[in-house]
């Protein structure tokens, strides 16, 4: 996803603008990237109060996972 923030300073009576491209990553994809990196998938979750990941409902992901130690 690309989009584009205009920041204004009006003390400096500047006007800003930054280019942002994010990249939307779903929970398997994540879960791939954390292990080709060596770290081990512990849990999954939707909020910091550790409520239930749900893939449609919830906002964001929060992993938990650990380096897994050398072979």
């Amino acid at each position: 996803m690309s989009s584009s923030w205009i920041l204004i300073d009006k003390k400096e009576r500047e006007i800003v603008e930054m280019p942002i491209d994010l990249r939307l990553y779903d929970l398997s994809e994540l879960e791939d990237l954390l292990m080709k990196a060596g770290l081990e998938i512990i849990g999954a979750s939707g909020s910091p109060e550790r409520e239930e990941f749900h893939e449609t409902r919830s906002r964001r992901i929060l992993i938990l996972s650990k380096k897994q130690p050398a072979p």
